[in-house]
């Protein structure tokens, strides 16, 4: 897991990632070669992923709290 001063860089980089792919995929119909076809999961998955710690825990729970809010934060900068 990230350190929590890295983990806001980390999002938006998986967010312009699976941007950058979506992209790619749409005007090549492939998928890209690093990150995949335009998903979050794709782009992520690029980096390699850890076992998924349970619900529970306190601090997955805040990187899950910062992808989503990040999501909002990307799509309002977008004007979507």
């Amino acid at each position: 897991m990230l350190a929590e001063a890295d983990r806001a860089r980390a999002v938006q980089r998986l967010l312009d990632r699976a941007h950058a792919a979506d992209r790619f995929r749409k005007k090549t119909g492939r998928c890209h070669a690093f990150w995949g076809n335009g998903t979050l999961a794709a782009a992520a998955q690029a980096d390699g992923l850890a076992p998924e710690p349970y619900l529970s825990d306190p601090d997955y729970l805040a990187c899950l709290g910062l992808v989503i809010a990040g999501i909002g934060l990307w799509r309002l900068g977008r004007g979507e």
